[in-house]
């Protein structure tokens, strides 16, 4: 992974730590910064430009959606990862709505994570595999009636990561 100047954004310091420690086996070491607010957050960007935010949602004060909103209304290309507990396709959509580039879960694994920092770092769209899974049960079985065998295949293998 290419050393790259990230800042982690949640109010748990376990998470905090535990990602630090993710990204530095990864070869992030010294590149990495965290705040605890979305509040820290928005002053920091103030006088730095990270290449990537991971970002909670569900954070004391300003959450996560309202940060995403000003960060995109100043800087409309940064590349926002949103990293959150909820396995909630309706939220998810509302972040990519709003201009963030992923949607990772908390309970991914830490291959699953550095995948999803690596994809938005490179400009893609990311989003957690339970997620996906979450979306395509959710829907309306008559989308689903619609898509071929090989279209359904095709969908069973991108949930399934392959």
């Amino acid at each position: 992974m290419e050393v790259s100047h990230i800042v982690i954004v949640d109010d748990h310091e376990v998470v905090r730590e535990g990602l630090i420690c993710l990204l530095e086996s990864a070869g992030h070491a010294g590149n990495v910064e965290f705040v605890e607010s979305a509040e820290q957050l928005l002053g920091l960007c103030r006088d730095k430009q990270p290449q990537l935010i991971i970002l909670d949602i569900s954070m004391p004060g300003m959450g996560g959606l309202e940060a995403i909103r000003r960060l995109r209304s100043k800087r409309p290309n940064q590349k926002i990862l949103v990293f959150s507990i909820y396995q909630n396709t309706a939220l998810a959509n509302k972040v990519f709505e709003l201009g963030a580039l992923g949607y990772v879960t908390k309970s991914s694994s830490s291959e699953k994570i550095l995948e999803a920092i690596s994809t938005v770092l490179s400009g893609k769209s990311y989003v957690s595999h339970d997620v996906l899974i979450k979306t395509a049960t959710s829907s309306s079985k008559s989308i689903l009636e619609t898509l071929s065998p090989r279209q359904l295949d095709i969908l069973k293998k991108i949930t399934m990561g392959m």
